[in-house]
C-alpha cells in the first residue's frame, strides 16, 4: 500500500465579507480547494471581525515559488480591490501529519435509521432491530453519505409511495413494502414468534446486498 499522501496547509486570516476574494487568490496551480474556518473546534479562534481561510498543497508540489507566489497574490488584494482592510494578510504555511484523507473520514460514520430503513456502510458493525430493512450504502459521490435532510425526506417518501412494489435497487434483492396502512397494522398485530426476525436487505447506490 503506498503512502498517505502529504499536504501543506495555508492559513490566511481575512477580515469577514473579504473570505470568498482571499479564497479565490488562494486558488493557484495545485491549490483547488480551499475550506473556511478553524480546522476543529479545538483550534484557537480567530481575532473577532476576521475568519480562517484555508487551502492546501500536496506536498510534491510544494515549492518556494509556489510560497512566493501565493503571498504576491494575497498581497495585491488590498490594492487591486482598493480595500485597505485587506493590507497585510500574512500566509502560514503548516505541514499536515500524513494521514489518509480518502479513507480517515470513515471513522465518523455512524448508522442512521430513516423510518423502517436502517442505513449502514459496508464497513460498520451496527447490529440493526429485528424488522428494519437493512440498506447498505457504499457512501460517496453516487448518493453522498444519505444523511442530507433532502436524501432523507427522499428515503421517506419511497417507503409511503411503494406501496407493496419493489424498492428500486442495483444489487440483487428487492424487498416489498406493506401495501396499506390497514395491512401494516395487520402485520403489527401478529404474534412476536410469527414475524420475520432477520432484517431483509435491500439496496441503493454501489451496494453489497445479502439477505
Amino acid at each position: 500500500m503506498s503512502a498517505p499522501l502529504g499536504w501543506i496547509e495555508v492559513r490566511a486570516l481575512a477580515p469577514i465579507g473579504w473570505q470568498e476574494l482571499v479564497a479565490d487568490a488562494l486558488t493557484i496551480g495545485p491549490c483547488t480547494s480551499v475550506a473556511f474556518g478553524r480546522p476543529s473546534l479545538a483550534s484557537d479562534e480567530p481575532p473577532p471581525g476576521f475568519e480562517l481561510v484555508r487551502t492546501f498543497i500536496p506536498s510534491h508540489a510544494d515549492s518556494p515559488s509556489l510560497r512566493a507566489e501565493l503571498s504576491r497574490t494575497v498581497a495585491s488584494l488590498a490594492e487591486r480591490a482598493d480595500a485597505p482592510e485587506l493590507a497585510d494578510i500574512a500566509l502560514e504555511f503548516r505541514a499536515l501529519p500524513p494521514e489518509d484523507y480518502a479513507t480517515s473520514w470513515k471513522k465518523g460514520w455512524k448508522a442512521f435509521r430513516v423510518g423502517r430503513l436502517c442505513v449502514v456502510a459496508p464497513w460498520s458493525a451496527a447490529h440493526p432491530r429485528s424488522g428494519d430493512v437493512v440498506m447498505r450504502l457504499e457512501p460517496g459521490g453516487a448518493f453522498g453519505s444519505g444523511r442530507h435532510a433532502t436524501t432523507r425526506t427522499c428515503l421517506r417518501v419511497i417507503q409511503e409511495r411503494t406501496g407493496s412494489t419493489s424498492i428500486p435497487t442495483r444489487g440483487r434483492t428487492r424487498k416489498r413494502w406493506p401495501r396499506t396502512t390497514a395491512s401494516a397494522s395487520a402485520a403489527r398485530s401478529r404474534p412476536a414468534g410469527s414475524r420475520r426476525s432477520t432484517p431483509s436487505t435491500t439496496s441503493f447506490s454501489r451496494i453489497s446486498t445479502r439477505t
